[in-house]
């Protein structure tokens, strides 16, 4: 039997029945000469036990049970493109479907344009058939980098829509294994940031699940202290690609800088300010702030009386003041009702003087 030429990974826990109307789009496909590793994640639902009943029937569905400490879907896609014998990748969630042409046409494109690294497809939203919503998950923008959507929150598109040259993904060192979400779409980012090249295909060859009634879906999240903590691991760890490439300018420093304060933000509105000026404090370590901004807070701040002589270091005034004005206060951080004094914030942070 000859080698798959492209490989689909999967990620499983506790989607027995979803991940079943997954492969059988696969089993669909026009296009024969693919596998699917489905990496089960400690599932209790006896989906692991299905697929390889499957796989007993079809030999290009195989199973892998993770056998590692980590868990998690960043970790059972690492270890799907470990055991991959393609030479393209595709990653789909375990309750998302491909169009029946999908595989030949990528596969088709990606052999035909050796210039490109991964080609991304359009995905179409659905709720129980594929096609019974007809809403597009984004839109192309021409007149907009795909790096500046994803970092304006815009996510242009998710986890199934592209294909990669395997060898290419490699290079990215695989997903993150410390974010417990979000982990394509920071990995999206690392891709653009590197220089990989890519094209967008308009053509609808995917079809991605949103929530309906009780059925589980990853969509669905509600916010709370974690989660904005989450974020915030998260978006150090996207200023930190970012800030490391040439794909660093002004402007998206400036939006690293929009999305930072909206994080101090965040973490107030949760009680959270010693995070919140810890955050500050390594935002302006980065120097995502430049010396205009700097002396412009300084003004900014002085004139307003919002901070008087606190001992931060160069810029955090300046940041100080901005998440103030966001907040829409100018002497007091309003955090869900409750207000908190700016003595409180000068408190948490006043370097402790010895006796001597």
């Amino acid at each position: 039997m000859s080698l798959p030429v492209v490989s689909v990974i999967i990620p499983l826990f506790n989607r027995a029945d979803m991940v079943q109307e997954t492969l059988d789009s696969l089993v669909k496909q026009t296009f024969e000469r693919w596998e699917v590793i489905v990496v089960d994640d400690e599932s209790t639902d006896g989906g692991a036990t299905r697929v390889e009943e499957r796989g007993q029937q079809d030999s290009r569905i195989r199973c892998i049970r993770r056998n590692t400490i980590e868990r998690g879907a960043s970790v059972c896609r690492n270890l799907g493109v470990s055991a991959a014998r393609g030479e393209f990748v595709v990653f789909l969630d375990s309750d998302d479907c491909l169009g029946p042409d999908a595989l030949e046409r990528r596969c088709a494109d990606i052999q035909e344009h050796h210039e490109l690294d991964f080609i991304v497809y359009q995905g179409e939203l659905f709720e129980k058939l594929p096609g019974d919503l007809g809403l597009l998950w984004n839109i192309r923008k021409n007149n907009t980098c795909s790096l500046d959507r994803f970092l304006t929150h815009d996510v242009p598109w998710n986890i199934s829509s592209p294909v990669w040259r395997k060898s290419k993904f490699l290079r990215l060192s695989g997903f993150n294994e410390t974010l417990p979400f979000a982990q394509d779409w920071e990995v999206h980012i690392r891709a653009l940031a590197s220089g990989l090249k890519y094209v967008w295909c308009d053509r609808v060859d995917h079809y991605i699940r949103v929530a309906t009634g009780g059925r589980d879906t990853i969509t669905t999240r509600s916010i709370n202290a974690s989660l904005v903590s989450q974020r915030t691991q998260l978006w150090k760890l996207v200023a930190e690609t970012l800030l490391t490439s040439s794909a660093c300018n002004d402007q998206r420093r400036k939006l690293l800088q929009s999305t930072f304060l909206h994080l101090a933000n965040e973490l107030c509105r949760v009680h959270d300010l010693n995070t919140a000026i810890e955050l500050l404090y390594w935002v302006n370590a980065q120097g995502i702030f430049s010396d205009h901004d700097v002396a412009a807070g300084k003004r900014f701040v002085r004139r307003r009386q919002m901070v008087r002589m606190l001992p931060f270091g160069e810029g955090i005034e300046l940041v100080l003041g901005k998440v103030l004005t966001q907040l829409r206060t100018r002497s007091l951080v309003t955090l869900n009702h409750s207000c908190v004094p700016l003595s409180r914030i000068e408190a948490a942070r006043r370097p402790t003087r010895g006796n001597s």
